[in-house]
């Protein structure tokens, strides 16, 4: 793609930070990326093709998602070169110690081109699923957000042969530019979800200790003799010691208790 065609770099990393204040999730966030993506490589790829982008993070499920003209076939997202190890490889570059060795992030990056998967041999485990989902071309880059984190931005064509070389740069550089902001993202999706974790944890343990205190109440017993209580009983049952304590709340009815956490 020629310079008209892609939004100039560092307008493009502004644009893609000022997204984190418009979207409510990472889903959205990455949806919205895919997008602008493919609105910015319009010009270099034909109008039939697809763009995915998939986020592999040891903190949670993978996350992919879709865009391109017309309906997606969203189960085109599924076409992961990890999956085929033997056909790529690992993404990354070892070090001597056998940990990650990132450099950085464009010398890190890990490229798949399959001009035509139905004559391909480079990639065979992944070019046979790729046809099982009718996609003839594949592009697919990789590279690391952080050390727990990769992301992968592909270009997958019907059309045999529609995908060349210098698309795989175009969308490389474009991985590159989003690389930082998607770094930022992740660190806010882990902060938010860090942040929910504490606050159930917080609401779980106040229902907990509601039910002590009730116990203690109403058997004049002490603050241990009643957790022993909660918890041998949801022992016995199989179930949470939180379902124990909620069961306590609602016979003595103290349900209408309510608690506030402040952020």
């Amino acid at each position: 793609m020629g310079d008209t065609g892609m939004v100039r770099s560092q307008e493009l990393q502004l644009l893609l930070q000022d997204l984190l204040l418009l979207q409510t999730g990472f889903t959205s966030y990455l949806q919205a990326v895919a997008h602008i993506a493919a609105e910015n490589l319009k010009d270099t790829v034909h109008d039939e093709a697809l763009l995915g982008i998939r986020v592999t993070d040891q903190q949670r499920s993978p996350v992919t998602v879709v865009a391109g003209p017309g309906p997606v076939d969203r189960r085109i997202a599924s076409l992961d070169p990890r999956h085929h190890a033997d056909d790529v490889g690992e993404p990354a570059v070892q070090g001597g110690n056998g940990g990650l060795k990132v450099p950085s992030i464009a010398v890190a990056a890990h490229r798949v081109y399959i001009r035509e998967t139905r004559t391909d041999h480079e990639y065979p485990s992944f070019s046979r699923a790729a046809r099982e989902l009718s996609v003839g071309s594949v592009i697919d880059v990789m590279l690391p957000i952080d050390g727990a984190a990769q992301v992968s931005f592909a270009l997958y064509s019907t059309p045999a042969g529609a995908l060349t070389p210098q698309m795989m740069w175009t969308l490389k550089s474009f991985a590159v530019t989003a690389a930082k902001p998607l770094m930022l993202a992740m660190t806010l999706a882990r902060l938010a979800r860090r942040a929910e974790e504490l606050t159930a944890a917080m609401h779980e343990r106040t229902i907990i200790d509601l039910a002590v205190g009730t116990i203690m109440a109403k058997e004049r017993c002490t603050h241990d003799h009643a957790c022993r209580k909660i918890m041998d009983t949801a022992q016995a049952r199989g179930i949470p010691a939180r379902d124990v304590a909620s069961a306590i709340l609602d016979a003595m009815k103290a349900g209408n208790v309510t608690t506030y956490f402040d952020h």
